[in-house]
């Protein structure tokens, strides 16, 4: 246990992760807060907190980078409740170049939630999402993903496109899934504010390839990326021709039941992804499969048009004055999600 606790203080350490008892002014405040017994006092409270960080971010050579980050997570807490924050943040785009972890969440989480339609401003962080983009650590690129992909926008369209493209495209990139599914969710968000930098004849092939990975998270993200090309209509659908046999096989797997089980939702197999699945294939014409490629569809739509329709009825609506059965819920879960699909498939 004590080797335990241990490296879980090393991993904190190394990440710059605060331990809950850390930051107690930040504690302080939200406790005031939730015992304020009206709207007046609660406003006082705040109005008194705003105050006494506008005075300190006046003298911003003493203040160090936990202060900026508590008081950046004061300004998030307010802006929570409703409170317009007009400052504080030229602190949050530094906080985004520190090297400690905490204090980059904290800066990260304040620029896309305050500066989100600040072009100027979320200029400022390009650099910074750069360097965690490609400094090789696995958390502070996905925290910079997350932002590009919370935020996106021209700015991002246009400075970080082909950055986070050569995170997919590059060969020698040994990305793990999690950061792959992130870097499909960025690019499709900034596909649709900028869309001239993909083109189908070196794309269509590394997307190909990405219907082939395992990982379902990675998939569900390739798909809404693959969707959004599609949906756009910029290109022809026969310049996306690779992709239909991978996205067949990636299909006939879920409906074979091919699917861990953690990513099962009341024992449907990926619904999200299978509908997603089905919606890339009605893009193509029926010209572009071959009669092979032709069977192979007919079959798994005939699968899942030949359930058994007791999967798929609903629970019954409940008595007067009768709560619903948690069997009852499941069932009528499970009902929605095999509909979903069915749907889908006609």
């Amino acid at each position: 246990m004590k080797n335990v606790k241990a490296a879980m203080r090393g991993a904190q350490e190394t990440l710059g992760f605060d331990s809950p008892s850390h930051m107690k002014g930040l504690q302080v405040f939200i406790a005031d807060i939730r015992n304020c017994q009206t709207k007046e006092q609660e406003q006082q409270r705040v109005d008194k907190e705003l105050s006494k960080i506008r005075l300190k971010f006046a003298n911003p050579k003493s203040l160090t980078g936990y202060d900026k980050k508590k008081y950046v997570w004061k300004l998030l807490y307010a802006y929570m409740l409703g409170y317009e924050i007009d400052f504080g943040h030229f602190q949050a785009v530094e906080l985004c170049s520190a090297s400690k972890f905490s204090e980059k969440t904290a800066g990260y989480l304040a620029t896309s939630l305050l500066l989100a339609d600040n072009n100027d401003m979320v200029r400022m962080i390009v650099n910074s999402v750069k360097t965690d983009m490609a400094s090789g650590n696995e958390h502070m690129a996905a925290l910079a993903l997350n932002t590009v992909a919370n935020i996106g926008g021209p700015e991002f369209a246009d400075n970080l496109f082909s950055d986070i493209s050569k995170m997919i495209l590059n060969q020698s990139n040994a990305l793990s899934p999690y950061i792959k599914r992130k870097a499909c969710i960025c690019l499709l968000r900034l596909y649709r504010k900028e869309n001239d930098g993909l083109q189908p004849d070196v794309w269509q092939g590394k997307l190909a390839a990405l219907f082939l990975e395992r990982d379902i998270g990675l998939l569900t993200s390739a798909s809404g990326f693959m969707l959004g090309i599609l949906e756009m209509g910029k290109y022809p659908v026969q310049s996306w021709a690779q992709v239909v046999p991978p996205v067949c096989q990636c299909l006939a797997n879920l409906v074979q039941g091919d699917c861990p089980e953690y990513y099962e939702y009341y024992h449907v197999p990926a619904p999200w992804l299978q509908t997603k699945l089905l919606r890339i294939l009605q893009f193509f014409p029926i010209s572009m499969f071959d009669a092979e490629l032709l069977h192979r569809v007919n079959v798994m739509l005939q699968t899942i048009l030949a359930k058994p329709s007791s999967q798929r009825t609903p629970a019954p609506p409940p008595g007067p004055g009768k709560k619903r059965s948690k069997v009852d819920a499941e069932r009528q879960n499970r009902s929605n999600a095999e509909h979903a699909i069915l749907f889908e498939a006609m």
